[in-house]
């Protein structure tokens, strides 16, 4: 059965961007490593936040923003042994699971694709403003903008990610000069009733 989470996640980024990680399946452990570095995770020693993942021998643990706590992965060789909720203050196993979805840390990850097709139309829009501002005579703002935005292209190519990466959803979701963003309604089936309560 498709789960809330399913349904509100646009199916793009759940096939490109997620990775489910099953008991008793085979994988290997520095490609789901990778998958965790690419989906926005941060590496660290001990996890204590969302988007964070360690690695110690054969032991993963991530904490993804679409579940409550965080997952340790637990692999015998290169095989699955057991998956388990823990406690992000002790790191003690709360729950046993069958299975994990990986989601992406952040809802700007993107595929490589997608990203480089972005940083194109990022460096048009940039080109158009520069030259603005020269017209205007405001070299000192033509330079910031152009320094600005150029680090921050970089920084996607590089990692995926940048400080201030909402700025640049227009371009990441394909979206047109002056259209609105995509919102939760968007998501839903044709026909449905939504209750809105103006509680106090």
């Amino acid at each position: 059965m498709e789960s809330i989470l399913q349904r509100t996640i646009p199916k793009t980024l759940l096939t490109q961007a997620a990775q489910v990680v099953r008991m008793g399946e085979r994988y290997d452990l520095g490609e789901l490593a990778g998958t965790l570095a690419a989906a926005g995770y941060t590496r660290c020693e001990q996890v204590e936040g969302v988007g964070q993942f360690a690695l110690r021998g054969g032991i993963l643990d991530f904490f993804s923003p679409a579940h409550p706590k965080p997952v340790r992965v637990e692999f015998f060789g290169d095989e699955v042994e057991r998956i388990t909720e823990i406690d992000s203050l002790t790191g003690e196993g709360k729950t046993e699971l069958g299975h994990i979805a990986i989601f992406p840390a952040s809802h700007y990850v993107v595929s490589k694709e997608k990203m480089e097709l972005a940083t194109q139309t990022i460096l048009a829009e940039l080109k158009e403003q520069v030259a603005y501002f020269k017209s205007e005579d405001k070299l000192l703002e033509a330079q910031r903008i152009s320094e600005r935005t150029n680090f921050d292209i970089e920084m996607m190519r590089e990692t995926g990610f940048c400080s201030g990466i909402e700025n640049y959803s227009r371009h990441l979701t394909g979206s047109l000069p002056g259209e609105p963003p995509c919102t939760l309604i968007d998501y839903f089936p044709e026909e449905f009733l939504i209750i809105v309560d103006e509680s106090h």
